[in-house]
């Protein structure tokens, strides 16, 4: 039966039985579900549950898409994608396990973070990106922001996320804009093309916070009058 259904599908997606995946502790939420750490084949791993697991064929759609994205991708400075379920209800996506995102470390005032540190953080964003945008064809993350960089043990930057994500084959055009409003480049709050263009604003927002371990445009109250400065 799986596999008459992974036949049916773009690509055939590495699937992971949900009974191989332990889940233990909660590592983040958001509007897309939940991130859990877990086991599987004696591995540590993460564990995104998409909230709906219900999903329209549109749905399953988006999911498979943000799957086959994440599958062909190997690069050091990305979030290494093991497997995927998609069996109805119980719905998967696996991956390396980090210990931190960029966010929390660079606004931990607590810690001092060198400055050559920060820059070397800037540098392997750019490469992890650079990786995206040179495939074949190209990937633009589209959601780009310190909480979606994660951190090895050893301190590397690893991009991950890539829910809102798209392969560059033609003109892409949101009705409405899509991603992280301080981190959004303008033509997306235009509504205008999107190209890799976008991902390269939002890595420069990114550098700007980690040179001054600020939070960009802190000035601007709300999305309204943030969208009219930008």
């Amino acid at each position: 039966k799986r596999k008459e259904k992974q036949k049916s599908e773009a690509f055939t997606i590495p699937y992971i039985n949900p009974d191989e995946i332990n889940l233990k502790s909660l590592l983040g939420k958001g509007c897309f579900g939940k991130v859990y750490s877990g086991d599987c084949r004696s591995m540590e791993v993460a564990v995104k549950i998409p909230k709906k697991q219900k999903l329209s064929k549109r749905s399953l759609a988006n999911f498979i898409k943000e799957v086959e994205i994440m599958s062909k991708i190997y690069h050091p400075n990305v979030c290494l994608f093991m497997g995927a379920c998609t069996e109805p209800g119980q719905i998967r996506i696996v991956s390396e396990k980090l210990e931190t995102d960029l966010d929390n470390k660079i606004h931990d005032m607590t810690e001092d973070i060198p400055l050559t540190q920060r820059i070397q953080w800037a540098k392997e964003t750019c490469q992890g990106i650079a990786w995206l945008h040179g495939s074949d064809p190209p990937i633009v993350h589209r959601d780009l922001k310190p909480a979606n960089m994660l951190l090895d043990e050893h301190n590397k930057i690893k991009v991950c996320d890539f829910g809102l994500s798209h392969f560059m084959e033609d003109g892409l055009y949101d009705k409405e804009p899509k991603g992280t409003p301080l981190y959004m480049a303008p033509e997306v709050m235009r509504k205008e093309e999107i190209t890799e263009k976008v991902d390269v604003y939002s890595v420069g927002v990114i550098t700007w916070e980690l040179l001054t371990r600020e939070d960009p445009f802190a000035d601007h109250e709300d999305y309204q009058t943030f969208v009219d400065a930008v």
